[in-house]
């Protein structure tokens, strides 16, 4: 596999639900049946995994460059944060994903990357999508692509939108930087993740997006008009970066 610079890279594969070991009720974590019977992970208001994340990413890929990340998940918040990479003072999220109410049956889903974080005060964004499916009774299947300047997001396997970032370096973690599951830590007290996750992983190889298994999907999962293609494919935009989540 090679990066958009040609250059190659070493095809890695990150499970972020290991960080959970095994569910403990007094901690807000329990076990839930997921997609053909497998295990997933039921998340309450009141659960708390904090790891280091040199564990999980520094340790294992380096520097974030280009990548994939695979979402399985049923959501009964309002507002979650399905994982958060924070800078060593836990002021800013440096790389994390969130869920938020957007109304009208829709979902927002936010992309969190800010290179020079170490001493930031204001979280950056680099994806900022709509999706209409987002049901607490059946899972659905996120995947969020990032290739050189376009980040993409599929929904249940279909190609949602594209997004252009400007200027996108690649990023790396402090040592002693936080990993939370469920929540972003000290400062975003109110983005408690409650749902079921049974996959999230991140992957070196963006292409990963594109290959989730969506075939064990319950029927009907979606509420969203699958057949629009005006709505299910939107032309590419350029994205203005704005710190405007936390």
């Amino acid at each position: 596999m090679k990066d958009c610079l040609g250059l190659s890279v070493k095809e890695t594969e990150v499970d972020l639900l290991a960080a959970i070991g095994l569910p403990d009720p007094s901690k807000g974590v329990t076990y839930d049946v997921g997609l053909e019977g497998f295990p997933a992970f039921k998340l309450d208001k009141s659960s708390y995994i904090r790891k280091a994340a040199e564990t999980y990413f520094t340790d294992r890929i380096g520097k974030i460059n280009d990548f994939a990340i695979g979402i399985t998940v049923k959501v009964f918040s309002k507002d979650g944060i399905l994982f958060a990479v924070k800078n060593i003072y836990e002021t800013v999220i440096a790389f994390g994903v969130r869920i938020t109410a957007a109304g009208n049956g829709k979902h927002n889903i936010v992309l969190y990357y800010k290179e020079d974080h170490q001493y930031g005060q204001i979280s950056v964004t680099i994806g900022n999508f709509t999706v209409d499916n987002i049901d607490r009774n059946s899972f659905t299947k996120l995947a969020i692509k990032v290739q050189g300047d376009t980040v993409t997001l599929f929904d249940n396997c279909e190609e949602v939108e594209r997004q252009q970032v400007l200027n996108r370096q690649p990023l790396q973690f402090s040592t002693g930087s936080p990993l939370y599951i469920g929540q972003g830590g000290p400062n975003f007290e109110d983005t408690s993740f409650e749902g079921v996750i049974q996959e999230l992983k991140y992957y070196t190889n963006p292409a990963k997006a594109e290959e989730l298994d969506c075939l064990s999907l319950d029927s009907g999962s979606g509420s969203g008009d699958k057949d629009d293609d005006e709505d299910r494919f939107k032309p590419v935009i350029t994205l203005v970066r704005l710190g405007e989540y936390g």
